[in-house]
């Protein structure tokens, strides 16, 4: 904010300009490594789930979203972890603050 308000170009894309207004710091995790437990659930969702559709015999896409439920309630049965603080992390939105000025496009002249 400070070098935008010294008239320097930052270059964020909209979407980070925008958490930056609404006081959201964006933690990005730009390699699989960095990602690890999302990865591992894509893995096993593209290796496992597939195998698990033919031993169930589904055929039909009703079918399979029904079995993925039950499926989601095992795997997070055995997987999920509980979070180090239950607090909520959200917070209400302050009403001086106007999303129609922040949810949008932005572009500065030069």
């Amino acid at each position: 904010m400070e070098d935008e308000l010294a008239g320097k170009r930052v270059n964020d894309t909209q979407f980070g300009r925008a958490l930056k207004e609404l006081g959201i710091t964006l933690i990005p995790a730009n390699s699989p490594q960095a990602k690890g437990r999302i990865e591992r659930l894509w893995g096993t969702l593209q290796s496992r789930l597939p195998v698990e559709f033919k031993l169930a015999g589904i055929k039909s896409i009703e079918a399979a979203n029904a079995f993925l439920q039950k499926f989601m309630e095992v795997y997070n049965q055995k997987f999920a972890v509980s979070p180090a603080n239950r607090e909520s992390a959200f917070r209400e939105l302050p009403k001086a603050v106007n999303l129609d000025h922040i949810l949008c496009l932005k572009e500065f002249r030069k």
